[in-house]
């Protein structure tokens, strides 16, 4: 955990003092408990298997116990170094890293960023909240998955995401904007923007009206946050309004 002015960018503590530890064996979970001083948090991470499933859930969370608020603008729940041969790969924003055939990393967030650099896994994510003296935060979960013997991890992680969402995988017509907009600021197309993304929907709309074309879903693609603020700029409730 490091600290700068009134931003504290949480990791799992390394150089703070532990205070505690806890075990419960139903459900198989550890808690463990730190402190710190500058600035004054009382941090908790938990460890928690997931059943008889071969996955380990991990969350940390902090209570501010200083006379000042605190704000959080990234927390990493998780960052561990493989011993080598065993590089990950994949990883990014919304997607896992991959360890081999093997096992899958991530955390439960739909923009946390899981980042694979070398050995090096860092997972997390950008909640940019601000908490007053004696409130708490906890931050979203990781978690460390793997694929039983003769399954791919793909095939594991899928499985993850069934029982965590309770829905299983369906065939349905899927609208993406991403050929709608510059992604990567060369200016050839326009930015996205909340203007831009209810003309696409109006035209989807239009053609719904003109040829029975129904779309299941609508995509908001890559860089439509500012990345300057909490990825909240375009309310999805609003954009479901219009679709």
């Amino acid at each position: 955990m490091t600290h700068s002015g009134d931003r504290v960018f949480l990791r799992t503590p390394s150089t703070t003092r532990l205070a505690g530890a806890n075990f419960q064996a139903l459900p198989k979970r550890a808690e463990f408990m730190w402190s710190s001083e500058a600035p004054a948090l009382d941090i908790h991470v938990f460890y928690q298997t997931d059943g008889d499933k071969p996955r380990i859930f991990k969350w940390i969370a902090f209570a501010n116990r200083s006379g000042q608020s605190v704000r959080i603008t990234r927390a990493t729940a998780e960052a561990l170094e493989v011993s080598a041969g065993g590089e990950p790969l994949r990883g990014g924003v919304g997607q896992p890293v991959v360890l081999g055939n093997e096992f899958f990393l991530g955390i439960e967030h739909p923009a946390a960023a899981n980042v694979a650099q070398g050995r090096e896994i860092i997972l997390s994510h950008h909640p940019d909240c601000v908490l007053a003296p004696g409130e708490s935060w906890k931050s979203e979960r990781a978690v460390l998955g793997a694929a039983i013997e003769g399954e791919s991890v793909e095939d594991a992680f899928h499985r993850y995401l069934v029982d965590l969402t309770g829905r299983s995988a369906r065939f349905a017509p899927l609208y993406n904007d991403w050929g709608a907009h510059d992604e990567l600021g060369t200016l050839v197309k326009p930015q996205l923007t909340e203007r831009l993304t209810f003309e696409l929907v109006d035209q989807l709309k239009s053609l719904k009206s003109k040829y029975e074309a129904e779309f299941a879903d609508y995509v908001l693609d890559a860089f439509w946050y500012d990345p300057r603020g909490s990825l909240s700029e375009i309310q999805a409730a609003e954009l479901a309004a219009w679709i």
